[in-house]
């Protein structure tokens, strides 16, 4: 009955018969539920066969043999991030007056004072200007930034190669050969490329995923996680990756002593059924693991009182993934990848960024303060991120999706200090590398831009980079930043 009302009687031989061996000996029902809704033909709709010639090889973790660790930390500000609110030019500017540009096309609803923003220099001949600011709300990452710890990136965004405004409007030579990432300016669309860093290829794999899979196939044992739920950033590993309740972390199996051995059974042959066959796979190693973490991350005390002074989403993300890190002995972690995400980007009806970017700034620093009572400050790198910029001119209540934006990276082996990229030389709409009236913004320089530098840092070596960034053939050496260029030493 329940193989009916559960599977559509998809149930296979060796599922039955090892199901109702255990029900046989137990007299549960419940624990006979509980079972059956963890078979791979519960959770796929064709009729999954195991596969007798062969049994199942759990895939295990590469083991550690004690290398000093480091760790990449997506920050994703999902919404598409108004990021030229963020970073804005303050004078000293080469051919025209760009804050005069910033305010006469952003309006005084959108636009910051000069008096407010906090002030930045950037080395002469690399920018437009040599003077920027940062939004007020974040002292804290421009103290980063003047103590040689924090970088910004201008102008970066989701390409396939390098574009033109005229490329875009089609009246450059190269135009009909230029290619742009699909449905551009919406969520979907640009989240799934900033996320693969492959923009047409719909079923890549993710960025982290790849850069975690070079180094685990090169024998560095290496933790893959989320605290933000299930994200395509984290896909492609060799070992799937794990995700954590950011304020209980992880939450154990109830009773997975009980049904251990009875789970392996379950388990132990492989499947035809590709679907039955990538659940299956997974689902024993994932339990083991969480139940792992489970015992490991309740005996944690952190080094410092990691306490915001309002509730906090990304802090609670950084202080979960703060202790994760403390327990890198433990766990016998060489590398580690974790993605957070904080929401409410999407400002369509908003203008004032300051209660986003102040939790964000104060969730950095507490995580700063942290890593440095730990030891671990100069090897973890920050790497802020998000689906587009937003238009610079308002549309009466915010501002609404574009393409380009400017983030910002963080660690104690950044050389910080500087504005990498280009950004742009006018904000006038029609100029430069900004189109219609809107003031969308065409990015100069695209994801893989960071990412190789950042890969290098961690490890991945030349010949695994075309399969970490694929599109990396597509643009010239001077639109990439290399290792020299992102990080000291």
């Amino acid at each position: 009955g329940l193989d009916l009302l559960l599977t559509g009687r998809r149930l296979s031989t060796s599922s039955r018969d090892i199901l109702l061996f255990d029900y046989m000996q137990q007299k549960s029902v419940s624990r006979l539920i509980k079972l059956l809704l963890l078979s791979a033909e519960f959770h796929v709709t064709n009729f999954p066969q195991p596969n007798p010639s062969r049994p199942r090889s759990i895939s295990s973790e590469v083991p550690s043999q004690g290398r000093r660790p480091k760790y990449i930390i997506v920050v994703y500000k999902s919404g598409g991030l108004d990021s030229f609110n963020m970073l804005v030019p303050r004078g000293g500017c080469t051919n025209n007056d760009l804050y005069n540009e910033y305010s006469t096309v952003r309006g005084p609803d959108i636009a910051l004072s000069q008096a407010e923003l906090l002030g930045i220099n950037v080395p002469t001949g690399t920018q437009p200007c040599t003077a920027f600011g940062v939004h007020p709300s974040m002292p804290r990452l421009t103290q980063m930034y003047q103590q040689q710890e924090a970088l910004f990136v201008a102008n970066i965004g989701g390409l396939v190669q390098p574009m033109t405004l005229e490329d875009y409007y089609g009246t450059s030579p190269e135009a009909a050969s230029i290619r742009t990432p699909p449905s551009l300016f919406s969520h979907n669309g640009m989240t799934q490329t900033a996320h693969n860093g492959d923009a047409l290829n719909n079923s890549a794999t993710g960025i982290l995923g790849r850069i975690a899979r070079s180094m685990q196939t090169q024998g560095y044992r290496t933790e893959v996680i989320s605290v933000a739920g299930n994200q395509k950033f984290l896909e492609g590993s060799l070992t799937p990756y794990t995700a954590l309740n950011p304020r209980s972390g992880a939450v154990p199996f109830y009773d997975y002593s009980q049904v251990q051995s009875v789970l392996g059974n379950l388990t132990k042959q492989a499947f035809e059924s590709s679907l039955a066959e990538t659940y299956q796979s997974s689902a024993l190693r994932s339990i083991g693991k969480l139940e792992t973490l489970s015992q490991r991350l309740s005996s944690v005390t952190l080094n410092t009182t990691f306490e915001p002074t309002a509730r906090n989403r990304l802090a609670d993300q950084l202080r979960m993934i703060s202790r994760l890190i403390k327990l890198r002995q433990q766990l016998g972690t060489e590398r580690g990848v974790f993605y957070a995400q904080d929401g409410g980007y999407d400002t369509h009806n908003n203008y004032d960024l300051s209660s986003l970017l102040g939790g964000v700034d104060e969730a950095l620093g507490l995580f700063k303060e942290e890593m440095v009572a730990q030891g671990m400050w100069d090897d973890v790198v920050i790497v802020q991120s998000s689906e587009f910029g937003r238009t610079l001119v308002g549309n009466g209540q915010g501002t609404d999706h574009a393409w380009g934006g400017n983030i910002w990276v963080a660690g104690g082996s950044v050389e910080g200090g500087k504005i990498l990229g280009q950004y742009p030389r006018s904000l006038m709409p029609e100029v430069d590398v900004v189109f219609n009236s809107r003031g969308r913004v065409i990015p100069t320089r695209g994801w893989e831009a960071v990412w190789k530098g950042v890969a290098e840092w961690f490890g991945v070596t030349p010949e695994q980079m075309p399969e970490v960034l694929p599109n990396l053939r597509n643009f010239p050496p001077s639109d990439i930043f290399n290792r020299g260029d992102m990080f000291k030493n």
